[in-house]
């Protein structure tokens, strides 16, 4: 049986090792141990990084994504 791909490969939940800057909102900081939202990919393997409260809309708007495709693929 073949394996199911991963299509959230570039996307995980990770613990800061030092203070990081949320990417959404400049304004909010990740502070050091704090589990927060890592988006990996795009221009030169850049990498960014959104606060637990910006990671929900960014959640949000996935599920709501994924939630139309499979409504296109099933109908």
């Amino acid at each position: 049986m073949a394996k199911t791909r991963d299509v959230l490969v570039h996307v995980d939940v990770e613990v800061g090792a030092g203070k990081r800057t949320c990417n959404h909102s400049r304004k909010h900081s990740i502070p050091k141990g704090t589990a927060h939202l890592a988006v990996k990919g795009g221009s030169y393997r850049a990498r960014k990084n959104y606060c637990s409260e910006c990671a929900k809309s960014i959640l949000d708007a996935a599920k709501e994504r994924l939630r139309e495709m499979e409504k296109k693929l099933t109908a």
